[in-house]
């Protein structure tokens, strides 16, 4: 299966796809991102809401949706993989 994950019910999408083929959902990992480099006056809007589209929410609907499925059956892990950009300062480094 193919998904934006910044589309609107991916996160149910996936989920839900997920349980059709298999018992049981043991681990998550969260480790789609994005970064747009452009300089601070220059950096658009829509770049802005598309790094918080994948970085944060897509994170967080997937974790969400996960989650009541590891509660149900009351194991599975979430683990979340930043990128080494959250350590590194530069002049076109934003989120």
């Amino acid at each position: 299966m193919t998904q934006d994950l910044t589309a609107e019910q991916a996160a149910i999408n996936v989920i839900t796809e997920f349980k059709k083929h298999f018992e049981s959902l043991d681990i998550l990992i969260n480790n789609a991102g994005v970064q747009i480099r452009n300089d601070i006056v220059s950096y658009r809007d829509e770049d802005w809401q598309k790094v918080i589209d994948i970085n944060l929410n897509a994170l967080y609907y997937l974790s969400h949706e996960a989650a009541k499925v590891m509660i149900t059956q009351k194991s599975g892990k979430i683990i979340n993989i930043g990128s080494m950009q959250s350590f590194r300062a530069g002049k076109y480094i934003y989120p």
